[in-house]
C-alpha cells in the first residue's frame, strides 16, 4: 500500500481540551473548551506557541475560521451561540464591532466563503445557522459584515457548505438525517439524500465544481447542478467506516473514521492509505494540513512526489502516478527525472491496459511513448512479417496475454490500433525530418493499416491506397490483398506505385477469362478506364494494352483515345498509326471525332483523314470490281 502521508505529532496531552482548529499561512489557531485561544507559529517541522489569549471567550470556542482576502486578516469565531469577527494584528487579535451580528445570537454554526476573482474586489460571505433559519452576511474590505437576507428552513442545520458564486450560488445544508440544497438567489430549498445510519451530516467543499456529502460509508461527489458525477474521473467513494470529517489535498481525499484517517482519491476505488490515530475529530487545511483529538495535534505531511510516483508504478496505479508526476513538474521538481518517469508510466500503463483488454486506453498510452511502432503492431497476430515479428521483445506477462487473444479481442484491438496508426502517421508526416528511419516506419504503418482495414473496414482499403503519399509495402500488401481476394484493390495498389504494366496485365487476364462478366474486373471497361488515366509519357503502354480492346471491342476502343482528360495531350500521329495498323476504320473514326467533336484540326490531321478516306474508297472500289468480274 502507498504511504501518501506521514504524520508528525506536534502537540500531545496538552492541559486544555481542543474544541476547534483552523490554519492560514504559517499560523495554527486552536480554540479550547475552556475559552482560551492558542496561536501557534510553525516553521518546517517545528511549532511554537506564539500567542495565548486566556479569556478569549467565556465558554468553549466551538468554531473558528480566518478570511485571508482582506488585509489585515479577519477571524470569525463562534462561542456560546455568539458570533464575533476579529482583526488579526501582528501580535494581537482585536474585536471588530459588528452590530449586524447581534441578530445571529443563538447560532450553532457558520460557513465562510471567500472570493478573490481577478475582476472583482476581494469579498467574503458568511452563512450563519440560527435555529431554523440561515442568515447571510456579506462584507468587503472596509467595514464589518452586513446582513443580506434571512431564509427560513424546516429544521436546524448541522453542517453547511457554499458552492459556486453569483446568481447560481448554492449552499448545501445537512440536517439531522437529511441533506438539502439552498439556492441563494431564489431562496428555494430542494431536498436531496438522507444521511443514512449515521444521522450527523458530513460535507466538504472539494473544488469549485465539486462538493462531497456523506451517506453511511459513502462520500457522494456532486456537480454544480447538485447531481452525482457519472464519469470515470470522479466517482463515489466508499470508506471502511462512516466518516465524521473530510479533508481534501489534491489528488487525495481523506476521511476521519473510528481508527484514524483513511486516504483515497476521487478517481480510484482502492484505498491508498490508512493512518491509525486515536480519537481524531477535527481537521484543518491551508498550506499545511492538521488533524486533532481533544488532547493531541498532528500534521499530515504529503510524502515526496517522486517517491510516490515510483511506488505507484510498482503498484500499477498509473493514473494516480501520472497525476502526481504532473504535480511534481508544475512545482518545479527535477524536470528531467519527471520526464523519465512520465515515459515509464505511459509505457508500462500501455502494456498493462493491453493485458487487461482495454485496447483503446492502451493505444492512447502508446501514442505518448517512444515505443517503436513495430513493437506496438506486433502485439496483434499476423500483422508483421515473420522476420520482423521475431525481433519484437515484450514483458513476460504480455507474451502470455497474447496467447489468449480471442477473435473478438483482435477485432476490438485492431479498431484501437487503427486510430493509433493514423495518429502516428500524422505525427510522422509533420515531424518527418526529426524522426530516424521515418521512411521505413511509414512503410510499416501504411502496410499495417491496410491489413487492419482488410479485416475491419474493407471499404477504407481503396482510400488508403489512393493516397499520394501511401507507403504500403508492395510484396506484403499484394500478398494480403490476394489472400482477401481484393483484386480491384490490387489494381489500385499497382497504379499508386506506378506499376502500370503489372496492373494492365492483370486486367487483361481477368477480362479474357470465361464468365468474365461475373468477376469484378470482367469486361473491357476497367482496362479502358485505366488507359484513359495514363498520359502521353505512357503512350507505348497505351498502344500495347489497347490492342486486345481494339480487336475484341471495336465499338468501345475509341473511348481510350478520346477521353476529355487526354484527347488533347496524346501524340495524335502515333495514335493514328497505331489504330490504322489494327483497324483503319477505327483510325478514320478517331480522326473524324477529333475534328467534329473536339475541334482539333491541323494539316497533319487533315492529310491523314484524306489519305484514309482515299484508301477506304480505293479499297471499296477494288472490292466492287472484283465482284463484277467474278
Amino acid at each position: 500500500m502507498l504511504e501518501a502521508f506521514t504524520t508528525h505529532e506536534l502537540l500531545s496531552n496538552i492541559p486544555v481540551q481542543i474544541e476547534s482548529i483552523c490554519t492560514y499561512e504559517d499560523r495554527l489557531l486552536v480554540g479550547t473548551k475552556q475559552g482560551t485561544l492558542l496561536v501557534y507559529k510553525f516553521e518546517d517541522d517545528k511549532i511554537d506557541l506564539f500567542l495565548t489569549l486566556r479569556g478569549f471567550s467565556k465558554k468553549a470556542i466551538n468554531q473558528i475560521s480566518v478570511t485571508t482576502v482582506f488585509s489585515p486578516y479577519q477571524l470569525v469565531s463562534l462561542s456560546d451561540g455568539t458570533l464575533n469577527v476579529y482583526i488579526i494584528q501582528q501580535s494581537s487579535i482585536q474585536l471588530l464591532q459588528c452590530d449586524g451580528l447581534a441578530k445571529a445570537r443563538g447560532s450553532t454554526l457558520f460557513s465562510l466563503h471567500q472570493s478573490t476573482a481577478a475582476d472583482e474586489q476581494p469579498s467574503a460571505q458568511l452563512a450563519v445557522a440560527c435555529k431554523r433559519k440561515v442568515i447571510l452576511y456579506h462584507w468587503l474590505k472596509k467595514g464589518p459584515p452586513q446582513e443580506v437576507k434571512e431564509i427560513n428552513l424546516y429544521d436546524v442545520p448541522k453542517a453547511m457548505v457554499f458552492h459556486g458564486q453569483g446568481y447560481s450560488q448554492k449552499i448545501y445544508i445537512g440536517f439531522k438525517g437529511k441533506y438539502c440544497q439552498l439556492h441563494v438567489s431564489s431562496e428555494q430549498v430542494k431536498d436531496m439524500l438522507c444521511t443514512g445510519r449515521q444521522l450527523e451530516a458530513t460535507m466538504l467543499w472539494v473544488d469549485k465544481e465539486t462538493v462531497a456529502i456523506c451517506k453511511d460509508e459513502w462520500s457522494i461527489l456532486l456537480a454544480e447542478d447538485g447531481k452525482p458525477y457519472q464519469d470515470e474521473f470522479k466517482s463515489n467513494i466508499k470508506w471502511c467506516d462512516c466518516p465524521t470529517a473530510l479533508l481534501y489535498c489534491k489528488p487525495y481525499i481523506a476521511a476521519v473514521i473510528n481508527k484514524g484517517i483513511e486516504v483515497k482519491t476521487i478517481q480510484l476505488v482502492d484505498p491508498i492509505q490508512v493512518i491509525e490515530l486515536p480519537k481524531v475529530k477535527l481537521v484543518a487545511r491551508d498550506k499545511r494540513m492538521f488533524v486533532a483529538s481533544a488532547s493531541h495535534l498532528w500534521e499530515l505531511k504529503m510524502n515526496d512526489l517522486v517517491y510516490q510516483v515510483d511506488k505507484l508504478i510498482t503498484l500499477k496505479q498509473f493514473e494516480l502516478a501520472e497525476t502526481l508526476n504532473k504535480m511534481s513538474h508544475e512545482r518545479g521538481g527535477d524536470q528531467e527525472h519527471a520526464s523519465r518517469q512520465r515515459t515509464i508510466i505511459n509505457t508500462q500503463a500501455a502494456y498493462h491496459e493491453f493485458m487487461n483488454k482495454r485496447y483503446e486506453k492502451s493505444m492512447t498510452r502508446f501514442q505518448k511513448t517512444n515505443v517503436e511502432v513495430a513493437n506496438v503492431i506486433g502485439l496483434f497476430p499476423d500483422l508483421l512479417s515473420k522476420k520482423m515479428q521475431d525481433k519484437q521483445v515484450y514483458p513476460p506477462e504480455i507474451v502470455e496475454a497474447r496467447k489468449y487473444l480471442t477473435t473478438k479481442d483482435i477485432e476490438t484491438g485492431l479498431e484501437a490500433l487503427e486510430k493509433y496508426l493514423v495518429a502516428k502517421r500524422f505525427d510522422l508526416n509533420k515531424y518527418e525530418e526529426e524522426v530516424e528511419n521515418s521512411k521505413q516506419t511509414k512503410i510499416i504503418i501504411d502496410t499495417t493499416l491496410l491489413k487492419c482495414y482488410l479485416q475491419n473496414k474493407p471499404k477504407m482499403v481503396a482510400s488508403l491506397l489512393r493516397l499520394k503519399d501511401n507507403e504500403c509495402h508492395i510484396v506484403e500488401s499484394e500478398r494480403a490483398l490476394k489472400r482477401a481476394r481484393r483484386m480491384h484493390d490490387i489494381i489500385i495498389l499497382y497504379k499508386s506505385k506506378g506499376l502500370h504494366e503489372k496492373a494492365l496485365t492483370v486486367l487483361k487476364q481477368y477480362a479474357n477469362m470465361q464468365n468474365t462478366q461475373k468477376h469484378e474486373l470482367g469486361g473491357p471497361e476497367h482496362t479502358i478506364k485505366y488507359l484513359q488515366d495514363l498520359g502521353p509519357e505512357d503512350i507505348d503502354l497505351i498502344k500495347e494494352y489497347s490492342k486486345w480492346v481494339i480487336e475484341k471491342h471495336p465499338d468501345r476502343c475509341l473511348d481510350i483515345f478520346t477521353d476529355p482528360s487526354t484527347v488533347h495531350t496524346l501524340p495524335k500521329e502515333q495514335v493514328v498509326q497505331h489504330l490504322k495498323s489494327l483497324n483503319p476504320d477505327i483510325a478514320l473514326q478517331y480522326l473524324e471525332r477529333l475534328i467534329d467533336i473536339w475541334n482539333v484540326s491541323s494539316q497533319e490531321i487533315e492529310n491523314s483523314l484524306i489519305i484514309l478516306l482515299v484508301e477506304k474508297v480505293s479499297s471499296e472500289w477494288l472490292s466492287s470490281c472484283c465482284i463484277v468480274m467474278c
